[in-house]
């Protein structure tokens, strides 16, 4: 079973050493705190998944962080590496996508409001710098 630490080291493993072309974090704010409980962050991150690939996603791990009502998350599939952090106290909870393809976005941010029914999303794309 992975804690919060492990999701977030893996996380920078993934960003530091991963294949990945595309880092895309969505900022979800106002939305429904009754929304953060480990299943219903396994839930989204499964139809996250589901909208981003058709291949079947790997087992999605969520901890829940010792000091406060949040949970982190991470899920892989294909070549694509979902993580996050949703906190069930604060107004801001945060999801990054690390991807080696182009991401519907629309589609993409269109689940993420209706599932947190937020009032908005602030979405940053970075992309890896050649080496």
């Amino acid at each position: 079973m992975f804690t919060a630490n492990d999701i977030i080291n893996l996380k920078e493993v993934v960003y530091h050493q991963g294949s990945w072309n595309q880092h895309t974090s969505i900022a979800i704010e106002g939305r429904d705190n009754a929304r953060t409980d480990e299943s219903t962050i396994k839930n989204y991150t499964n139809i996250l998944s589901s909208v981003i690939s058709e291949h079947s996603p790997s087992v999605c791990h969520v901890a829940q962080k010792e000091t406060e009502n949040s949970f982190s998350v991470v899920q892989l599939v294909e070549k694509i590496c979902i993580a996050g952090h949703l906190s069930g106290e604060k107004s801001v909870s945060n999801v990054e996508i690390f991807s080696s393809q182009i991401l519907d976005m629309d589609k993409i941010l269109r689940v993420t409001r209706e599932f947190f029914n937020c009032d908005e999303l602030e979405v940053t794309t970075f992309s890896k710098g050649a080496v």
